[in-house]
């Protein structure tokens, strides 16, 4: 399980809402996660089939989700899969593949 807490401005922790929360809440929406990554105000869960979810701001395109619309819940990114790691920064996300490859 995941659990999230602090500021969710642009829904980063993934409870549905903008509400910020001070105390560990769990992601019910997420069951299986391998790896998370955070970036400024996004997030992304690593899925143990290899696929992505990611929620949170999206102004830059950040979730890979196909537009720039901010989702305050986990989102499949559809398209990724086969992801061994992920890392985020600002505004901007990468997934090491597991060919090697970097998308």
């Amino acid at each position: 399980t995941v659990k999230a807490w602090g500021s969710n401005s642009s829904g980063q922790l993934g409870l549905g809402n903008t509400t910020s929360i001070n105390m560990p809440t769990t992601i019910t929406s997420l069951s299986g996660v391998k790896q998370l990554a955070t970036g400024y105000s996004h997030s992304l869960a690593l899925m143990g089939d290899g696929t992505v979810k990611a929620w949170g701001s999206n102004s830059s395109g950040q979730l890979g989700v196909g537009d720039m619309t901010s989702r305050n819940m986990p989102t499949t990114v559809t398209g990724l899969t086969g992801v061994k790691q992920l890392v985020a920064g600002n505004s901007h996300t990468l997934a090491l593949m597991e060919d090697g490859t970097v998308k």
